[in-house]
């Protein structure tokens, strides 16, 4: 019996040992999983792929400028596939997220998911992601040596929600548009704001002015008598701008505008028109 006793616990105590470790070892990948995303290191995340558990907690709780410098440090290749998923998921949190990350990675690919996030049915997605790609427009210099080929899909996405039910999408399309003064814009613009079941868009009518110039006269000239009175300042300044005598026939009748700052942007315009018309 003693060398029975004996013989059971040599291989025994070896199992439980191992045993042991594995379990630890479990445990130990369970809660680095889970939580080496909120802590780790940016050297420790830039290495690993734990970037869809980061994303996740970041939807959920929040790391604040944390998450920011992790994006920021992480290699494209590395988090665009934890991106990509995350702006499919049903939670819009996970959406919101992954459009924050792409305002930050200087890549390519990061214009690819701001571009189907102007597609989202969320307001907010659709928002945040038209801000971030206004912002590339009107910052291109520095920008474009990273993405030199996705200009115009841009311009082509904003000409597409210049006409967005959330005034700020189609305000930061109008103003990622005047900011590259994309001609091919022109004829969306025009058609935007001679069409009075199209939303009201202040900055399409900056816009159409610094791409048309002197040739968005006539369509200036109907804004004029546009029912909101943002519609009618802008107009009155680009007319300003302008300096054709032919602007004062609307430029003229704001003076006598129900809108106090409408009248005094038409006194502005009026002042130019007359110093420097012919």
């Amino acid at each position: 019996m003693p060398v029975a006793t004996s013989s059971r616990r040599s291989w025994l105590m070896p199992a439980l040992a191992s045993a042991g470790v594995v379990a630890l070892l479990v445990v130990a990948v369970a809660v680095l999983w889970t939580f080496l995303p909120r802590w780790a290191p940016v050297w420790v995340v830039r290495h690993s792929p734990w970037y869809g558990p980061m994303v996740r907690a970041q939807a959920e709780d929040g790391t604040g400028g944390v998450f920011h410098d992790r994006v920021t440090a992480a290699a494209p290749a590395r988090i665009m596939p934890s991106l990509a998923a995350a702006l499919a998921d049903e939670d819009r949190r996970m959406r919101l997220v992954a459009v924050a990350a792409c305002q930050v990675i200087r890549d390519g690919a990061a214009v690819d998911l701001l571009l189907r996030a102007l597609r989202d049915t969320d307001d907010e997605v659709r928002w945040r992601a038209a801000s971030a790609l206004s912002f590339r427009l009107q910052h291109w210099s520095g920008w474009q040596r990273f993405h030199p080929d996705h200009e115009q899909p841009i311009i082509d996405a904003f000409i597409a929600v210049l006409e967005d039910p959330v005034h700020y999408v189609r305000e930061d399309a109008a103003d990622g548009l005047r900011a590259r003064r994309a001609v091919a814009a022109a004829g969306a613009l025009d058609r935007v704001l001679l069409d009075h079941g199209s939303p009201p868009n202040p900055s399409a009518v900056y816009a159409l002015h610094e791409i048309s110039g002197a040739a968005a006269l006539d369509t200036l000239l109907v804004v004029t008598r546009h029912p909101l009175p943002a519609m009618r300042s802008a107009a009155a300044f680009c007319l300003g701008e302008i300096g054709d005598r032919r602007a004062l026939t609307g430029v003229s009748p704001l003076l006598d505008d129900a809108d106090e700052a409408v009248r005094a942007r038409a006194a502005d315009a009026l002042a130019r028109l007359e110093a420097v018309a012919p």
